[in-house]
């Protein structure tokens, strides 16, 4: 599903069309359409966002950043935050660690302390 078909599923299910999200966004005649091919932009798509009362993460990759737990979405937020090359080494690192400790049922991951890790 790209995010002109979630746009166009929330519109059938709050009985809007696209014609006036576009208008109550300030946004041109047929611009959502042309999402399909060029992506929009970020405040564009927040804009959208708001007046459809969706999260901008739904609205372009159709997951919640809600799906993912507290420690999972820091490190999430902390490998986006980085530059290219802290990015690869983040990558590295955890491949590292992953091939060097002994896998845990994913039940028990959410009690591990981070406070051992350093």
């Amino acid at each position: 599903m790209t995010i002109v078909d979630r746009i166009k599923l929330k519109c059938k299910e709050n009985g809007r069309s696209l014609s006036s999200v576009e208008a109550e966004c300030g946004l041109g005649h047929a611009t959502i359409r042309r999402w399909s091919e060029n992506s929009p932009a970020i405040e564009k798509a927040q804009d959208v966002a708001n007046l459809l009362q969706v999260s901008l993460d739904w609205l372009v990759t159709g997951k919640e950043s809600g799906d993912l737990t507290e420690e999972e979405q820091r490190l999430v937020d902390t490998f986006r935050g980085c530059s290219s090359a802290g990015k690869l080494l983040i990558q590295e690192h955890a491949e590292s660690i992953r091939k060097t400790l002994p896998a845990e049922p994913t039940d028990q991951n959410a009690g591990v302390s981070t406070s051992a890790i350093g």
